[in-house]
């Protein structure tokens, strides 16, 4: 699958998971370049920097490549295993909070 259509369903997770959880003035950036994707979000939290271990833990499991195909047909189908799909998809993930805005950083790299 095109990696832009990748990009955005994985986005769109991300976008879903801040607004099911209260937060605001959400801030999104999407960056496909030849080899990997970055993709950047930004969101206002109260309480500050709240399940700020549990984004860090869900997204930084393991990717699983060989199964990018199966992981985005489920994207959108289970709210409670939404970030851990997402992880399985992204190589690489961070989690900060500073100043009561949470940012998650994800690289997926093309393969």
């Amino acid at each position: 699958m095109n990696e832009r259509i990748k990009a955005k369903r994985i986005s769109s997770e991300l976008m879903d998971f801040f607004l099911r959880n209260n937060f605001t003035k959400l801030t999104l950036a999407l960056d496909v370049r030849e080899n990997k994707t970055l993709i950047s979000i930004v969101g206002d939290v109260k309480p500050a920097c709240a399940k700020l271990d549990y984004l860090r833990e869900e997204l930084n499991k393991p990717r699983l490549p060989e199964y990018d195909d199966f992981y985005d047909e489920l994207l959108g189908t289970d709210q409670e295993k939404s970030l851990e799909l997402v992880a399985f998809m992204t190589d690489s993930a961070e989690v900060e909070c500073s100043h009561g805005k949470i940012r998650i950083t994800l690289i997926r790299e093309h393969v």
